[in-house]
């Protein structure tokens, strides 16, 4: 690898206090889950009825009425619950894919180029020229800098025969942003 070439590179440290938020949520929810499926099994049990006659053929059961509308509450809970757990686990397959991503400048040549998946099934490549880097700004949370990971935020010039503009290259979950930091600046 040349001097000047910088390669970034998302890491696990790096998004490890969002890991920690989604699994946390997880956690949360499948509590939850077990929660509302043990009050349909207590009812289930108490009253020898299976998950779809309890609502089916309710007149031919002893359930009363009050439980009939609460068994009826848990199922609409337990959909919620049960489409809260796919999102989740969609939002944690989306977060590992960001590891696929590969940022690399160039001061050589002054390119930029980014390489990334994103989840599900699409592929980014974008390569950009830059005269010059203006600010590299360091976004953290609390378990961030406790992980030593954080965000990049990268403000660099870009020149053209017509004029100049400003742009912003986000890098999220970076490992030692501060040592990323003086690399760049």
């Amino acid at each position: 690898m040349d001097s000047n070439k910088v390669v970034l590179r998302a890491s696990l440290q790096g998004m490890l206090s969002k890991l920690l938020k989604l699994i946390l949520f997880t956690l949360v929810a499948l509590t939850f889950w077990r929660r509302i499926r043990g009050f349909q099994q207590r009812i289930f049990d108490t009253y020898d009825v299976s998950y779809l006659s309890a609502l089916t053929n309710a007149m031919e059961t002893d359930i009363e009425i009050m439980e009939m509308v609460l068994l009826a509450g848990s199922y609409l809970a337990a959909l919620a619950v049960l489409i809260l757990l796919i999102y989740l686990f969609g939002k944690i397959l989306s977060l590992l894919f960001a590891l696929t991503g590969v940022t690399v400048i160039d001061f050589d040549q002054q390119r930029i180029t980014e390489k990334r998946f994103v989840f599900p099934f699409q592929r980014i490549e974008d390569e950009s020229m830059f005269h010059q880097i203006i600010q590299v700004r360091i976004d953290q949370t609390l378990l961030d800098r406790l992980a030593g990971g954080g965000n990049l935020y990268v403000e660099y010039l870009v020149l053209s025969k017509l004029d100049s503009q400003l742009r912003v290259l986000d890098l999220p979950f970076m490992k030692h942003p501060e040592k990323l930091k003086k690399k760049l600046i």
